[in-house]
């Protein structure tokens, strides 16, 4: 019994290589004779010159994997120092959708990435920070500068804290849209240590042996410490919202006009006072430190 002949199949390639090797054989068809042709002598250069060619290929190829190893090694590395730095760091785009976020961030706002990315940050502002944000976010696109502001973030779970973002915009090569990267900071406490420090200055003038008053451009004693009191009402005839006399008043303007601190000696009550006027201009108002001499 005779076996049947087995056919070999022939493999197609599919793809690029496919379209490649129809071109090729196209070629060839168009010039069925031309290495038939060749002589001995040429047939071996040209193998020659096709080894040449393949080993260049292959050296090629080579280097273009060993490219390729370092491209994903620096992005692996590249992706660590992102995911494990010790800032959030978040991507929103124009719509203020999250696009990507690091373990900080999720950690801060106390929620895992998946339930970030795709959402709108907006959702994990304080209600009474969202105006703080538009504006920010307007800024930030507008401007193509970095832009910082202070908001109210919000948990996952309803708690509050501050937070400061730094934000640049960015353009996505791939997308061809555009990106703002922020950082966030929590600054929670930072800001409540300043809150007791401003406290504590305040308490300090509260209760300072020596006499503290305010008073606004307007010629209004704005403040006065417990200190200042007998001057307040005895020698201005005046309490906090009053205007001060003509001549205090004269005295706080050319301060501020300056924006000098002046170094002015009164004498009230039988006592000599060396008073110190240090102007804030930018609001408004001069200080007065008085020290009885």
């Amino acid at each position: 019994m005779k076996r049947a002949k087995r056919r070999t199949k022939k493999i197609i390639p599919s793809g690029a290589p496919a379209r490649l090797r129809s071109r090729a054989e196209a070629m060839l068809k168009k010039n069925p004779g031309d290495i038939s042709k060749m002589a001995a002598r040429d047939v071996q250069i040209l193998v020659h010159e096709l080894q040449v060619h393949q080993v260049e290929l292959e050296m090629q190829n080579e280097e273009c994997r060993r490219i390729q190893l370092q491209l994903e090694v620096s992005r692996d590395r590249f992706a660590e120092l992102y995911d494990f730095a010790p800032v959030s760091y978040l991507t929103f785009d124009e719509d203020g959708v999250i696009l990507e976020a690091n373990l900080m961030a999720t950690t801060q706002l106390g929620t895992v990435r998946r339930n970030l990315i795709s959402k709108k940050i907006t959702q994990f502002i304080a209600r009474t920070s969202q105006d703080e944000f538009y504006k920010h976010r307007q800024l930030v696109f507008g401007t193509d500068l970095k832009q910082t502001c202070e908001l109210q973030m919000r948990r996952k779970d309803g708690s509050i804290f501050n937070a400061e973002l730094e934000s640049i915009v960015s353009v996505d090569g791939e997308q061809k849209g555009r990106r703002c990267l922020t950082a966030m900071t929590d600054i929670t406490e930072r800001k409540k240590t300043v809150a007791d420090l401003v406290g504590n200055i305040s308490t300090l003038a509260e209760e300072s042996p020596n006499p503290t008053l305010r008073i606004g451009w307007n010629g209004r004693l704005i403040y006065g410490n417990p200190a200042a009191a007998a001057i307040c009402y005895s020698e201005l005839g005046c309490k906090i919202g009053d205007c001060v006399p003509e001549n205090w008043r004269v005295k706080v303007l050319s301060t501020l006009e300056s924006g000098r601190v002046e170094e002015w000696e009164l004498i009230l009550n039988g006592r000599t006072f060396l008073c110190t006027l240090a102007p804030l201009v930018n609001r408004g108002y001069v200080n007065i430190y008085a020290r009885d001499i």
